[in-house]
């Protein structure tokens, strides 16, 4: 990871998963592998990808009201997720924010299963027009919804996702690039503190 890239890691401060710790998701940068439909009524999303540099840049327009989207990854091979400790990209803002009085996105992230259950974690995260890497660990993700009610108590399994969602609630556009998992122990100490 460069020196470059700023580090948030939910819970535990700032730690950084090294390269070799993580495996990417496959064509993160193809706008055809995110659903984009996933907003309130005043968002509108879109998406540009970038093969060469593999990012993809997610432009979200809010014009009031419910102002969240849910812009989600289609994850086609759940293999990659097995033995895997959580998910981790990382994330630059562009466009309007340099005048923004607003100091932190709001980020959540949805883990959208098969059978219509979603895992949810939600934290705050500095805009910045800097590379932030961002770590969430599996055991951070809560049951948000099921269809069986919300008495069930399912572990999160991963060989049932679909997809992972990133949401913001405000108008902003960010790039994404290193999205994936990483499999690093916790305590390890391949993940370092700043």
């Amino acid at each position: 990871l460069s020196n470059c890239v700023s580090k948030y890691y939910v819970n535990n401060g700032p730690r950084t998963v090294a390269k070799e710790d993580m495996v990417v998701f496959e064509e993160v940068w193809n706008q055809g592998r995110w659903f984009l439909g996933n907003h309130g009524s005043n968002v509108k999303i879109t998406a540009q990808g970038n093969e060469e540099d593999g990012t993809i840049t997610i432009n979200q327009v809010v014009s009031g009201g419910d102002n969240w989207g849910f812009p989600w990854y289609k994850v086609k091979d759940t293999s990659v997720l097995e033995g895997s400790s959580g998910v981790v990209f990382e994330m630059k803002n562009t466009g309007h924010i340099a005048n923004s009085t607003y100091s932190g996105e709001q980020i959540q992230m949805f883990i959208h299963m098969k059978d219509g259950r979603q895992y949810k974690v939600n934290y705050s995260v500095p805009k910045s027009r800097d590379w932030v890497q961002i770590v969430y660990p599996w055991s951070t993700f809560y049951l948000f919804s099921s269809p069986e009610g919300m008495f069930e108590n399912q572990s999160l399994d991963l060989k049932d996702v679909e997809g992972i969602s990133i949401g913001s609630n405000s108008s902003d556009i960010r790039t994404i690039r290193n999205f994936g998992v990483f499999y690093s122990d916790l305590d390890s100490d391949k993940l370092t503190f700043d």
